[in-house]
């Protein structure tokens, strides 16, 4: 794995993003004029639940030539009210379940984004190029266009090297 330089930054973004999701609710906010209607979040009661939904999530991108050997990473629970992460040795998402905070979507998809990127690319930076491109990603395939504008925006505004896909 290569030097982690953006994650204090992807965080920074990320928390930008999840502060406008917590006051939208899933209406409608006003982005530089142009009205966005913003998706409602998923949130999940325990791991059996986040279980089920990356399930699904992977079973969608393996009918993509790319993710075809695309596996499910397993849900457990992390202990104490810390950041989820991700474990690639294992192919492990800990999820902190006791804290509401984490048990929703896009923390959800952030973890799955690092099992996707480590799965193709096992010596990208974790939160690179790579991460970044996969994040958006799924935030645009499972959230929506307009939050992966949102994000994109937050990312762009934090210093994030994004690249345009």
């Amino acid at each position: 794995m290569t030097r982690d330089d953006q994650r204090a930054l992807v965080y920074g973004a990320e928390q930008q993003v999840l502060n406008h999701v917590e006051r939208a609710g899933g209406a409608v906010v006003d982005f530089f004029g142009t009205q966005l209607s913003l998706p409602a979040e998923r949130r999940f009661c325990d791991v059996a639940e986040v279980q089920k939904y990356v399930a699904g999530v992977t079973k969608v991108l393996r009918h993509e030539e790319e993710f075809s050997r695309l596996t499910t990473p397993t849900i457990r629970h992390r202990k104490g009210s810390g950041c989820a992460h991700y474990e690639s040795e294992r192919s492990v998402i800990a999820m902190p379940s006791d804290s509401p905070w984490a048990m929703r979507e896009l923390i959800v998809l952030h973890e799955f984004a690092h099992h996707v990127t480590f799965s193709l690319t096992p010596d990208a930076s974790a939160h690179g190029d790579e991460f970044v491109k996969n994040y958006l990603s799924l935030v645009e395939r499972f959230l929506g266009p307009e939050l992966r504008l949102l994000m994109f925006a937050a990312m762009s505004s934090q210093g994030v090297k994004v690249a345009v896909t």
